[in-house]
């Protein structure tokens, strides 16, 4: 696993640069806290979810580095792709955005543990055929309220929103998406939609005992006149493997997210 140098970040005092933005998941199908706490649960979470919410939270923002699996793409008549990793550290990716403090986005930027000082979110990306299918990684810590944010009692813990998915996949000229959030509508939204399912999972790490609570989800989906795509063949929300065998063939799978540890 990547190593990076020991430093220190003061922050405002809540183990990030900036405060997190309030998200009241009350209305999506599916929600669970970065501290396994979820929309199913009865009662309220304890202390020790939050405070697991917090710490997972704090590191997929400071010491995400990649991911390991597989990603691979044939297109009709086109050769077999794929890649199996991405490191931010050893440079192994295709593009990183970030958005700085003050909401700046910037391409390129540092993305060593040290200078996310500076960054509210971060995406990178790594594609198996550009534009076609890509892996994405990064996001943003949130703050999650079974109800409205205005009230602390409906606090729930911590998690990974909006578009910074924690990481998904792009399939097959975008007719298929694979992605885990800690937040996720289950159900079509539109008569432009084919075929979604979600489910609740353990994503794996390259640390042993840490394993990151979310929600998958699926969906293929129209695009375009005439081009409707079949449904997944297979998906396995246990061993996160997800497969396509017509008209395109794919498949994709995690194996790991892959974080830094400190000389």
């Amino acid at each position: 696993m990547p190593t990076t140098t020991s430093f220190t970040a003061l922050g405002r005092v809540n183990g990030f640069p900036f405060c997190p933005n309030k998200v009241d998941v009350s209305g999506y199908d599916y929600w669970v806290t970065l501290g396994g706490y979820k929309k199913t649960d009865t009662g309220g979470p304890t202390q020790a979810q939050v405070d697991l919410s917090l710490k997972n939270a704090m590191q997929l923002f400071w010491n995400l580095d990649g991911w390991t699996g597989l990603l691979s793409f044939a297109g009709a008549g086109d050769p077999y792709r794929e890649i199996t990793s991405l490191s931010m550290k050893n440079g192994d990716y295709y593009t990183f955005y970030a958005n700085e403090l003050d909401g700046t986005q910037v391409n390129e930027p540092d993305f060593d543990p040290k200078d996310r000082v500076c960054y509210k979110s971060f995406e990178v990306e790594k594609m198996v055929e550009d534009p076609i299918s890509g892996i994405f990684l990064g996001g943003a810590p949130v703050r999650m309220y079974n109800g409205a944010t205005s009230d602390e009692d409906n606090f729930v813990g911590y998690g990974f929103g909006g578009w910074d998915k924690i990481i998904s996949a792009s399939l097959s000229y975008g007719y298929y998406y694979v992605e885990f959030s800690s937040y996720q509508n289950g159900t079509p939204g539109s008569s432009t939609q084919d075929d979604q399912a979600s489910s609740y999972v353990e994503i794996p790490t390259n640390i042993v005992d840490i394993t990151i609570p979310a929600v998958g989800h699926i969906d293929s989906f129209y695009y375009g006149a005439g081009r409707i795509p079949d449904d997944f063949d297979t998906y396995s929300w246990e061993s996160l493997q997800f497969t396509q065998s017509s008209p395109n063939v794919f498949a994709f799978e995690i194996d790991s997210l892959d974080f830094y540890t400190y000389t």
